[in-house]
């Protein structure tokens, strides 16, 4: 995994109110399901070339996106039960979405 720092899209963790739900969109149709958390609650959690973080489906988190001219690969595994994954899948969400890859000839 490569080196993120908040330039190339970091993780961010976002400290909110216990059991506050923010509404909530999906920006890209099959993506991940997105909100708008007060920019005040995230820390942006930079990590080394192979760190890692781990955190559960309940954590707020996001990226600011990558606004470098370099590439920032990532590996990401959601575990998740047959029965969640028809759900998600019935709804429409498949968490493929468009991906922008930039840095192609």
């Amino acid at each position: 995994m490569d080196r993120t720092t908040i330039e190339n899209g970091c993780m961010w963790f976002a400290s909110v109110e216990k059991n506050l739900l923010l509404p909530q969109e999906q920006k890209t149709p099959g993506a991940a399901l997105s909100c708008s958390p007060p920019t005040s609650a995230g820390t942006p959690v930079p990590l080394p070339e192979g760190g890692c973080t781990l955190h559960d489906g309940f954590t707020l988190h996001y990226s600011g996106g990558n606004t470098t001219l370099g590439q920032r690969r990532g590996l990401i595994l959601n575990f998740r039960s047959l029965a969640m994954i028809a759900l998600e899948r019935q709804q429409g969400v498949d968490h493929t979405g468009e991906r922008k890859i930039r840095n192609r000839p």
